[in-house]
């Protein structure tokens, strides 16, 4: 059936119809569909083609990068092939290549690698590096900018081939007339230091920005998903927000700084397992490259450094897919899954890689030696006990716990504890009445001796259960929702409004729930290894407070893992409803989740 809303499109004089049922993909400026009876190619259509951006995808068209002699197909790009257009005439889209496959970070994060790809060995994953550096010096010469460099634009094979796409979001130059055409987003985590905080579309990039992103990627794929400004604080200090240390150079595997304290991450892997050609450039990009962005290295650079680190890894002997480099005495990844208790960062084989979590066996504890009968000793008079507490005050405690009552009321206090301390309160003084009233007034027993051990036994277990289980890391969210401008009110009563259109916005009501239930949620790997990242959620407030489950989309993500957990946890979230002429609404918002990594 034809959606009334798809035009008929039209390139080189050939009609191409767009079938609903073949839409790949859609985003907030464009939707890809396949075309049926080529398998090769897609066609991009714009939601609000503009004349400028027909201007910028026929500049790409008539220059694409010089990728060389690639037999192998080894470094490609989704790149713009022939411009389409409506009906009228008007420019709407362009067809490009096919691309589908596995993101950069299913690779360099050791969860989803195991999954995806359990084969995939540290060799692949430089190679698929150099490929990488490949495509961005075949962009730099003809002078293209990534701009935008992200961990969702790189696709990766299974054999190590890279493929770049979104490309019509790339800083595309036009040398007839002399226009810019900039890329207008970023993600801070890839941005370059001069560049924080910057609007993006008011600046032109340049390929040292490209390089300082570019040597992030590489290192997040070489350092098991480890950021290169992941840092912990002597003495537990709190770390200053990833953006400001950028803007501060504190890469903790470089030259040291004053006043910084800055120590990689405690589980990160060590910078020494990096070849050493590789350290320095890491170093050259992110300590020389901090005040000097030309001394960061080129693309070039990265590629040659990482065939030659490529040929320089050797076989472990335990395990043929622990690939690791002839300057290390011993093998790391042996190393690292002791450390990581069984949790193997490349397994021998797929059915190994499947047991994910699974822990290495103890071994066994070695016999105790038989001990030579000696005679017992002679009978000595006992000490003096210690003095004990009053016989009756003890008799009172061992008589009370071993009442079964008595533990009830601690294991339903703790469960109260995310409530906070003013509900702790109200629930103790809760619970020692209902103690009181329980107990018959005929039993020998004082019900405020049986409630003081009632509470001290919650103390006790309050306390061990922090201690078991620690800080799982931070998890940041706002109270009040943000204001999103991409949602219009409604035309009507009924509808879901928009922040703009109330006049009370939602506000969180049970933080310390949600707070507590995101913390718990952090993918345990990400967060021993150190991984941070941000999950932009946008989903509906319903009339009630309580989030509309169905509305719930991840709009933007810096990681699978992250998003499922982010996703599974709104749900339980309560919110003041949002208010208009005194009536609640429904209303559509967004909440950006930061998780980030415990640094002590």
């Amino acid at each position: 059936m034809t959606d009334p809303h798809l035009p008929l499109l039209r390139a080189r004089g050939v009609s191409l119809r767009l079938d609903p049922l073949l839409e790949l993909g859609a985003g907030g400026e464009a939707r890809v569909f396949a075309l049926p009876g080529d398998a090769e190619r897609v066609v991009k259509v714009f939601r609000q083609p503009t004349p400028e951006r027909a201007r910028k995808i026929a500049r790409m068209i008539a220059a694409p990068p010089l990728l060389g002699p690639d037999p192998e197909g080894a470094v490609r790009l989704a790149w713009p092939q022939e411009g389409v257009v409506d009906e009228e005439g008007r420019p709407v889209g362009f067809l490009m290549p096919r691309a589908e496959g596995p993101r950069i970070f299913e690779f360099y994060n050791p969860v989803t690698r195991r999954t995806r790809a359990p084969l995939f060995h540290y060799g692949l994953l430089h190679r698929a590096g150099g490929n990488l550096a490949a495509a961005f010096a075949a962009l730099h010469e003809r002078g293209y900018v990534v701009g935008d460099v992200n961990e969702s634009n790189i696709l990766v094979a299974l054999d190590g081939a890279v493929t770049l796409v979104d490309t019509d979001g790339f800083q595309v130059p036009d040398p007839a007339t002399g226009a810019v055409y900039r890329s207008r987003v970023g993600r801070p985590e890839f941005t370059a230091p001069e560049l924080q905080g910057v609007p993006f579309g008011a600046v032109d990039r340049t390929p040292e920005h490209d390089r300082f992103g570019l040597a992030v990627l590489l290192f997040l794929l070489l350092m098991e998903g480890t950021h290169p400004f992941a840092v912990r604080m002597e003495g537990g200090a709190e770390p200053e927000p990833l953006e400001e240390r950028l803007r501060a150079g504190m890469f903790p595997y470089g030259s040291s700084r004053p006043g910084r304290t800055a120590t990689p991450p405690r589980l990160a892997l060590p910078f020494e397992v990096l070849y050493p050609a590789v350290r320095e450039l890491f170093v050259r990009c992110f300590v020389d490259g901090h005040q000097d962005p030309a001394a960061r290295p080129a693309a070039d650079t990265w590629r040659a450094a990482l065939r030659e680190a490529e040929g320089e890894l050797r076989r472990c002997d335990l395990n043929p897919q622990h690939r690791f480099g002839a300057h290390l005495g011993i093998c790391p990844w042996c190393e690292r899954a002791r450390l990581l208790r069984g949790r193997d960062p490349f397994p021998a084989t797929a059915e190994a890689a499947s047991r994910v979590g699974a822990r290495m066996p103890r071994p066994a504890p070695a016999p105790m030696p038989t001990a030579t009968p000696t005679p017992a000793p002679r009978p000595r008079r006992p000490a003096p006990p210690a003095p004990p507490l009053p016989a009756r005050a003890l008799a009172a405690v061992q008589s009370s716990v071993a009442d079964p009552a008595v533990w009830v009321f601690p294991l339903l206090l703790l469960a109260m504890m995310p409530l906070g301390l003013g509900q702790l309160f109200a629930g103790i003084l809760a619970l020692v009445a209902a103690l009181a009233a329980l107990q018959p007034r005929s039993s020998p027993r004082n019900w405020s001796q049986l409630a003081g051990v009632m509470l001290l036994l919650t103390v006790a277990a309050g306390l061990t259960a922090d201690a078991v289980s620690g800080r799982p890391g931070q998890v940041d969210f706002p109270d009040e929702v943000i204001r999103p401008t991409r949602f219009p009110p409604p035309a009507g009563d009924g509808g879901t409004y928009a922040i703009e259109g109330l006049d009370e916005v939602p506000r969180l009501n049970n933080a310390a729930v949600v707070q507590r239930s995101l913390e718990r949620a952090y993918p345990p790997l990400l967060r021993d290894a150190g991984v941070g990242g941000t999950v932009l959620l946008g989903f509906v407030v319903v009339e009630d407070g309580s989030v509309d489950p169905a509305s719930v989309e991840v709009l933007e993500s810096a990681n699978q893992e992250f998003s499922t957990a982010a996703v599974r946890v709104v749900k339980r979230m309560r919110f003041t409803p949002g208010i208009v002429n005194d009536r609640a609404v429904r209303v559509r918002v967004q909440m950006p989740i930061t998780f980030q990594p415990q640094t002590y």
